[in-house]
Parts: C-alpha cells; sequence; structure tokens
C-alpha cells in the first residue's frame, strides 16, 4: 500500500516567521534536521534565513548540500571523531562541544590546520549541564545530576572553564540543552538563565 506525506508549507512559513519575528534580528534559530531530514524541507527552511543544527556529520554534510551557509551550520554531536572535528573547523560551521576532551582535540587540530595554512572561521562554544532538573519524561531530561550531555556546572567545572576562556581565544560560546520534550516553558527558561548569568560571570573575569 503506498503512503504520502504532506506538508502544510504555508503553516511551515507562518512559524518561521512568527519565530523570526518574537525575537531579536541578531538572534539565529536552527532546524533540528535529525527531526525532518527531507533536502526539500531544509531547502525551504533555509532559503527563509534559518540555520541548521546537525547532530552527526551526516547532517552537517546535508544541511551543506541544501545550501545552508556554514557560519549557521551548528554542529552538536556528543561525540565527535578527529575528522569530524576538522571537517568542522575547515568548512568553517559553528561547533558545540561536550567536554574537556572535545575541547583539546578542537584545539590541537586548529593549531595543525593553521600551520597548513588554513585558519578556520569556526565559531566554538562548550556545551555544560545547567542541572535545572528534569521534565515529565525522565529518558529525555539531561539537565540531572546523571545527564549525559554536557559537564554539570559545578563551582570547580565553573573555575575550569573560565580558564579555559582567558586561555583559549578561539572559544566565544556557551550552549545548554535541558531536555527534548516534557518540559515546561518555564523549565526552558531556567536553563537559559543559567547560560546568561554565567556568560556575565565570564566576561567579567576576561
Amino acid at each position: 500500500e503506498e503512503v504520502a506525506i504532506f506538508f502544510d508549507m504555508d503553516s511551515v512559513q507562518e512559524t518561521l516567521t512568527e519565530l523570526h519575528t518574537a525575537f531579536p534580528k541578531h538572534v539565529m534559530h536552527t532546524f533540528a534536521i535529525k527531526s525532518c531530514p527531507l533536502p526539500a524541507l531544509l531547502r525551504f527552511i533555509t532559503a527563509n534565513g534559518h540555520g541548521m543544527e546537525a547532530a552527526s556529520i551526516a547532517e552537517l554534510m546535508l544541511a551543506i548540500r541544501c545550501g545552508c551557509p556554514p557560519e549557521k551550520v551548528m554542529f552538536d554531536s556528543p561525540a565527535k571523531t578527529r575528522w569530524e572535528i576538522r571537517e568542522a573547523l575547515r568548512l568553517g560551521v559553528q561547533i558545540n562541544l561536550d567536554n574537556f576532551d572535545e575541547l583539546e582535540r578542537v584545539t590541537l587540530i586548529r593549531s595543525e590546520l593553521e600551520s597548513a595554512g588554513v585558519r578556520s572561521t569556526s565559531r566554538v562554544a562548550f556545551r555544560f549541564n545547567p542541572l535545572v532538573g528534569g521534565g515529565t519524561i525522565a529518558e529525555l531530561s539531561v539537565s540531572t545530576t546523571k545527564s549525559k550531555f554536557g559537564v554539570p556546572l559545578t563551582d570547580e567545572i565553573k573555575e575550569k572553564l573560565i580558564q579555559c576562556f582567558k586561555r583559549l581565544p578561539f572559544l566565544d560560546g556557551l550552549h545548554v540543552h535541558v531536555g527534548s520534550q516534557g518540559f515546561t516553558l518555564d523549565k526552558l527558561c531556567d536553563g537559559v538563565e543559567v547560560a546568561v548569568k554565567f556568560a556575565d560571570e565570564i566576561d567579567e573575569r576576561l
């Protein structure tokens, strides 16, 4: 039996416009490719000014092939290989690092690229766990003490990260992900609030 899926592109357009209208112009919105990796849809969203969030190197390459500018591709796989990091840096996409091991790899690979005459334009952010608690779906809650994404923002980690920002000029952003579903807007805003306050603290210390 044949099955067809139809998309209401007027509705998609309306949602994209509402997002752009609701936030300041400098905010970059990204579409999670894994939610619907259809090239036609990705091209449409890209043409309307949205960026792409890639959770794998395959999604990163798909975003580029669908016309998304590299600076609007956000690569935040939680387990990046050295080759994937090198490609991301070479292409100039944004990278969200999941841990200190990845930060060391990026530092080394950036140096190797520069020695070869390649100066990466990638923005690099560090993902931390704001520890704002779980939602109603435990499996999708990633802001508890046992969560799998990012490093927990303890006082010790805070100080370590601040020193990294002081030492590494290319490190210029923070990233949080508290969960996918089963969260109230208040809980999501709590995560953003922790990130903004920590960013302010970093700026004060630099």
